[in-house]
């Protein structure tokens, strides 16, 4: 027998569905899959738009769970004081973030996934290209401030 909500206002309705919805996925989960994956589908531009929405409206939620899949620890907040602290520039080269077409990137010991600080995509390359690998950043500079070249006969 159904329960009759007479004097129920719009929002406890609203409330007791929401709660109704939870506890059927929690109830049903195989089922609920596979209609999303119906929806999703038969919707796929739906989906797509809705997504691209949800994202530009959410950049900061999309940077932290970025972060979180390459194995970074950081918040947002912490990244807005990492980046006040450096006075929203590079940690090495110091270019401005307003000259960039991206934002800086985290720099992160790989090992332990502690931040190191905020670089620009072409420094963060750099140091990722040498495996993070300070003596071979060492020979790299002493490569670079030799005088001797190397002359090719052709």
């Amino acid at each position: 027998m159904k329960k009759i909500y007479i004097n129920e206002s719009r929002e406890d309705r609203l409330k007791r569905l929401a709660m109704k919805r939870r506890q059927y996925k929690l109830d049903y989960p195989e089922r609920v899959r596979k209609s999303d994956h119906k929806f999703r589908q038969n919707n796929t531009d739906k989906v797509r738009m809705k997504t691209r929405e949800w994202q530009s409206q959410n950049q900061d939620k999309m940077r932290v769970y970025n972060w979180r899949a390459q194995g970074i620890d950081i918040t947002y907040t912490q990244y807005q004081e990492i980046l006040s602290q450096q006075g929203s520039r590079c940690a090495i080269c110091k270019i401005h973030e307003s000259k960039l077409t991206k934002s800086l990137c985290v720099d992160h010991d790989h090992n332990t996934g502690r931040v190191r600080g905020l670089l620009c995509q072409t420094c963060n390359d750099g140091i990722g290209r040498f495996d993070d690998n300070i003596e071979l950043l060492k020979v790299a500079i002493d490569y670079l401030m030799t005088d001797s070249l190397v002359s090719v006969n052709i």
